[in-house]
């Protein structure tokens, strides 16, 4: 018999963390790209918008291209 008690509250309590992080990172994000808006008008929620796109991809770019080096030595 299998006697399966749940996933446990240390998932539940990384879930409940997880989440809050989660908004607190998307009103930052509205926040930026609301004053981005209100300084800048249009263009400049775009060229936000893609530079925060471009870092975010660069960043993880660099991280793949070090890990498939290291698989590769």
């Amino acid at each position: 018999m299998d006697d399966d008690e749940g996933l446990g509250a240390g998932f539940w309590w990384k879930m409940v963390g997880l989440v809050v992080l989660g908004g607190i990172a998307a009103v930052l994000f509205f926040l930026f790209i609301s004053a981005a808006w209100v300084r800048w008008g249009g263009l400049g929620v775009i060229l936000l918008t893609f530079l925060i796109i471009g870092a975010l991809s660069y960043f993880h770019d660099r991280r793949v291209q070090h890990e498939y080096d290291e698989l590769t030595d």
